[in-house]
């Protein structure tokens, strides 16, 4: 009974060491990949980014050992190259190609021999894309997820048998809530797309040990099959660096879900969403109209307009006007004239509010004016244009949907010719005529503000 079982184990032993040599002895292809990323606009290698020449000398370092072993037949290599949707079509063909291209005189640079390839032009990688959005943890703060999965699956490529050009996935998709899901997409997942990948199928000869005639006269064929994406996606990773160039943040950041054992990008925040959300992308309009409080008390009536550009840049017009007098009383108070400014709007409640938050920049002025208060005063009379320019800072308040109050101070220097003057006997008598080289405050406004939306989503 003992030797029957002692025969037994030996059986199965046997039987499954002559199986497990038989697997490692089959002509099931192999594959090795290099994956090299690229920054924006890029068509270089640059081994210094990411993991990109680690990757490449492992590929090749496994090209030069298959061709010492000839047990070992190696195809064509086969090169993949990618690119992010942003960009003009002939522009992302041109990368695309050179892309493929850098890869395969980098392996040849440093391979043994000179390899043979294949090359396929991938383009737009949309379905990484999905698959990113779908897989990676990070991607729950991408907003509007589901409507950009939704999007980016149906979204057809053909329509009634014609290619489409693959930007009108992308027309739509930077359109999408005024491009909101698109900004946080281009900093955190569209890094991913910009790749080139070298995949090497390798297969083995099979060794004719005590094999039957079938076996030991069978050909090894190597077997290149259509990968849709050789992209491993499970295995890619967002590191820091990635992230923090893409954001232009820094690595160590502080934003650590508190349900969360990783470091996943915030919403974003970022001056790029004012830029999509009020600017020339969009297609949205945006401006303001506005009166200075400070000019209202001093009897001053004043209009101004500021018109949003996109980027967080603003051009502002303001106009004031006022004539009164009382001859009487020898009391004159007229001035009109105006001031433009170009403003850079920047902050947290700039991002999520248009024509909010801080603002600085600079502005020039004209004004003409007539001064005089009480019969023994001497009035100025500039009846020619005097001018000034200067830096201005200001913050901006909302107190409503569309309602803000503005406050603003302006440094800068003013300059002109005015005429002094003294009534006498019921006659205005000239004195002298000056210049006026004037430095310092030259502008203060506590403005209210009402912001117009356009049709196309406004500024929201």
């Amino acid at each position: 009974m003992r030797r029957f079982v002692h025969k037994s184990v030996l059986f199965v032993v046997i039987f499954i060491i002559s199986t497990a040599r038989g697997f490692a002895q089959s002509d099931t292809p192999e594959r090795e990949f290099a994956q090299v990323f690229f920054r924006q606009s890029a068509t270089t290698i640059d081994t210094s980014y990411r993991d990109n020449e680690a990757s490449l000398r492992r590929f090749v370092d496994v090209v030069n050992e298959c061709r010492k072993d000839s047990t070992f037949n190696i195809g064509a290599v086969r090169i993949v190259a990618s690119v992010s949707p942003e960009g003009l079509n002939a522009v992302n063909e041109r990368i695309i190609r050179q892309r493929a291209e850098s890869i395969v005189a980098w392996i040849n640079q440093h391979a043994d021999q000179p390899i043979d390839y294949i090359v396929e032009f991938k383009g737009v990688d949309w379905e990484l894309l999905i698959s990113l959005i779908e897989q990676r943890k990070e991607s729950r703060y991408l907003p509007y997820r589901d409507e950009v999965l939704d999007l980016l699956r149906n979204t057809p490529e053909e329509v009634e048998g014609k290619q489409l050009d693959y930007n009108w996935r992308y027309a739509k998709l930077s359109k999408l809530h005024d491009g909101t899901p698109y900004i946080w997409l281009k900093k955190y997942l569209f890094p991913e797309l910009r790749y080139a990948t070298a995949e090497l199928v390798i297969s083995f000869d099979v060794v004719a040990e005590e094999s039957t005639p079938e076996i030991a006269q069978s050909e090894t064929k190597v077997v290149v099959e259509t990968v849709e994406t050789p992209v491993r996606t499970e295995n890619i990773e967002i590191n820091k660096s990635s992230i923090s160039e893409a954001s232009g943040e820094s690595q160590n950041s502080d934003f650590t879900p508190e349900d969360e054992d990783f470091t996943s990008p915030p919403p974003v925040q970022s001056e790029e969403i004012l830029t999509n959300l009020c600017g020339e992308k969009s297609g949205a309009f945006c401006m303001a109209l506005k009166t200075n409080m400070l000019y209202l008390l001093a009897a001053v009536p004043n209009l101004g307009a500021e018109v949003h550009m996109g980027g967080g840049w603003s051009l502002v017009a303001n106009w004031q006007y006022a004539w009164w007098s009382s001859d009487a009383a020898c009391w004159y108070h007229r001035i009109y004239g105006g001031d433009v400014a170009l403003r850079k709007w920047f902050g947290k409640r700039a991002t999520s509010m248009p024509l909010s938050g801080h603002h600085v920049g600079i502005y020039g002025q004209m004004a003409t004016y007539d001064f005089i208060f009480g019969e023994d005063r001497i009035g100025q009379l500039a009846d020619k244009w005097s001018y000034g320019a200067g830096v201005e800072y200001g913050y901006s308040v909302p107190v409503g949907k569309a309602l803000r109050f503005d406050f603003t101070l302006g440094v800068g220097y003013l300059t002109g010719l005015y005429k002094r003057y003294k009534l006498e006997d019921d006659c205005y008598v000239w004195q002298d005529t000056r210049k006026r080289n004037y430095l310092g405050p030259t502008k203060a406004e506590i403005s209210f503000v009402w912001v117009i939306e356009g049709k196309k989503g406004g500024c929201r």
